[in-house]
């Protein structure tokens, strides 16, 4: 699945342009000279096409890593439907953009966008303070408005 998987993260991740390609390793060589041998291993690497430069998902900044991490689960949702049959109807973001700038929201609207159309979804569920992407979100729930229970319920 893993091919299938960083294909369409990276399909994903071409919508708005990105510069970042996702790429799964999952064998290294361990140890050195004689002892030297292949293993088993899972790492997912993510190239700057920009920069040429490698790193792991783990040594991203908030901003690149909430880009990369979303690509994944969606991809991960549309390949498990594919493969089983089973469709996620809701997708839910709690704060997921925070870490981006107001430039990289727009861009970041524009690939959930995209995965909620290739998906099938009925619905995709984003928790924001960011005005500028409550803004672009076409339907809307302000908690804030909601106020109080009157039965004194929170």
């Amino acid at each position: 699945m893993s091919p299938s998987i960083s294909s369409t993260a990276n399909a994903l991740l071409e919508t708005f342009g990105s510069v970042f390609r996702i790429e799964f390793q999952t064998t290294r060589i361990s140890g050195s000279g004689k002892n030297a041998k292949q293993v088993e291993d899972f790492l997912i690497q993510v190239m700057n096409e920009e920069t040429g430069v490698s790193r792991e998902i783990s040594n991203l900044s908030g901003g690149e890593r909430v880009w990369v991490l979303r690509a994944l689960y969606d991809a991960f949702g549309m390949i498990r439907a594919k493969n089983s049959d089973v469709r996620f109807l809701l997708a839910v973001q709690d704060e997921a953009d925070g870490p981006l700038d107001p430039v990289a929201r727009n861009s970041y609207l524009t690939m959930v966008n995209e995965a909620h159309r290739l998906s099938g979804r009925k619905k995709t569920l984003m928790i924001t303070q960011s005005e500028a992407l409550q803004a672009m979100i076409p339907t809307k729930i302000f908690v804030r408005e909601l106020g109080p229970r009157k039965d004194g319920d929170a």
